[in-house]
């Protein structure tokens, strides 16, 4: 597995781009084809892999999760957060300055669709455009916060389909930690009750440039099925 190194924009302005060093290898890789790879995925801005049921994350951007780097097996998934993981989404459409928790070390998982055999294909059940403070909600962390109980359910439960609906909707409330948890998520799971999750998920990456620096000095996240019970062997990393 190569090592790949990130640069993340430090203004909106700038681009994240991915490079490859040698002397960050462990054994040879063909690590130059894959950082070639993953700054192709980051500049294709496409809307949908296809169809309204096919959400831009599965064929295009960067899925990355933020790891301690202390932690010897970073590839297992977290206790803590049961039965989906947090990630975050890089795209040249969908910056931001940091990490989660600032972490410098991650994990980058193949969109689903150039997902090879015989690794496993995971369902993304979320969005949010902001941290959601998913360890405080229940249904995958794409449900109510127990914060808010009843406003913070996801988007389309509440009629929010919309960027402007979402921003208005995180607005109500004052305070970055309460904004985080009464914030609703965008449901884009593909065995969900909602159609045109495509749609959904453009909407989550609008309420992003509805925030502007916040968004930029804030990473996104996305709440994706645990690997758990998979050989590590076929973890799609």
């Amino acid at each position: 597995m190569p090592v790949i190194e990130i640069t993340l924009p430090s203004t909106p302005t700038a681009a994240t781009t991915f490079f490859f060093n040698t002397e960050d290898q462990l054994i040879p890789e063909p690590g130059a084809t894959i950082a070639d790879i993953l700054n192709e995925q980051y500049n294709n801005a496409v809307p949908d892999c296809g169809s309204e049921s096919a959400p831009a994350f599965l064929c295009s951007g960067v899925t990355v999760r933020a790891v301690d780097p202390s932690n010897s097996t970073p590839w297992v998934a977290s206790q803590e957060e049961g039965d989906a993981q947090s990630f975050s989404f890089l795209r040249t459409d969908s910056k931001f300055s940091k990490l989660a928790y600032g972490r410098e070390t991650g994990l980058i998982f193949y969109p689903d669709f150039s997902t090879p055999d015989p690794l496993v294909h995971l369902n993304v059940y979320c969005s949010f455009p902001i941290d959601g403070s998913t360890l405080n909600r229940t249904d995958h962390g794409c449900g109510a916060s127990s914060t808010y109980p009843n406003d913070s359910g996801p988007c389309q439960e509440q009629g929010i389909t919309t960027a402007a609906d979402w921003y208005n909707h995180y607005k109500s409330v004052s305070g970055e930690e309460q904004r985080h948890e009464h914030q609703c998520g965008f449901d884009v799971s593909d065995d969900g009750s909602y159609q045109n999750t495509a749609d959904s998920f453009v909407q989550s990456l609008l309420s992003m440039q509805l925030l502007g620096s916040e968004s930029f000095a804030e990473q996104n996240e996305l709440r994706i099925e645990s690997w758990s019970s998979s050989p590590v062997n076929d973890i799609p990393i």
